[in-house]
């Protein structure tokens, strides 16, 4: 009888549990977006990126956000945009060491949380020069995130793309090169050369899973006259907004 009575207490415990983790897990899926930011950043200590967050299903136009870094906390820029079905609200954070914390995201009574790795180098500035590129990237249905920037390069010879580092687990890099145009038009065809004094289309697709978010602020290897040399390339966040249900969906 004691077996039993113990037995039947224990699948109770577990039953109760389990359904806790549950219903934790689920709202939490069903909401809060990314509910883990992985990344790497190649970047000075000066530089900042921003982090963005998505609410689905929130109960009103209350969100705020807290963050755990002290250093980040004054240079907090805090916007909410209500889109289609689901609010948007964005931290800017400086990059002087890695980013280890919880995020907290509040949406009037509801806290929701989500965890930040992020590895920081620091870098040695811009061989190439930048002007626009695409800081953020969102996905609906996508599993692959493209990075795009328009890059000139002032010296006068070739400059040749040999590798982009960014060491986070479970991203692959599946192409890069540059292209021929702007961000908003150009060619699909890549190239590994730029050519001195001329203006393309910096472009890298990548592949990661659907439910973590990425800080992607790589570091370009590069090979000019005959000598490797590193470059720092513009920060983007990207994620996907993953439909309630469909968590487990790569």
């Amino acid at each position: 009888m004691k077996r039993v009575l113990g037995a039947s207490i224990l699948l109770v415990m577990l039953l109760f549990f389990s359904f806790k983790y549950y219903s934790y897990t689920s709202k939490s899926a069903s909401n809060l977006i990314p509910q883990i930011y992985l990344g790497y950043a190649f970047s000075q200590p000066n530089e900042t990126i921003e982090l963005n967050f998505y609410l689905t299903n929130f109960t009103c136009d209350n969100l705020t956000l807290e963050s755990p870094w002290g250093f980040v906390e004054k240079r907090v820029n805090l916007t909410l945009v209500k889109m289609a079905g689901f609010g948007e609200i964005s931290l800017n954070v400086t990059l002087p060491h890695d980013l280890k914390g919880k995020v907290l995201v509040k949406n009037c009574e509801n806290k929701y949380y989500s965890l930040v790795r992020v590895k920081v180098e620091e870098g040695h500035g811009y061989l190439l020069r930048f002007h626009k590129w695409t800081s953020s990237v969102l996905n609906f249905e996508d599993t692959e995130y493209v990075y795009e920037a328009e890059v000139y390069n002032p010296l006068n010879t070739s400059v040749k793309l040999l590798d982009i580092y960014y060491p986070v687990e479970g991203v692959k890099i599946i192409s890069f090169g540059f292209a021929n145009g702007t961000i908003y038009s150009h060619d699909s065809n890549l190239s590994k050369v730029l050519p001195p004094r001329s203006r393309q289309v910096l472009m890298i697709r990548l592949y990661s899973k659907p439910s973590v978010g990425l800080v992607f602020k790589p570091k370009l290897i590069l090979e000019v006259d005959g000598k490797i040399m590193h470059s720092e390339a513009p920060g983007a966040t990207m994620a996907k907004i993953v439909p309630p249900g469909s968590e487990g969906e790569s």
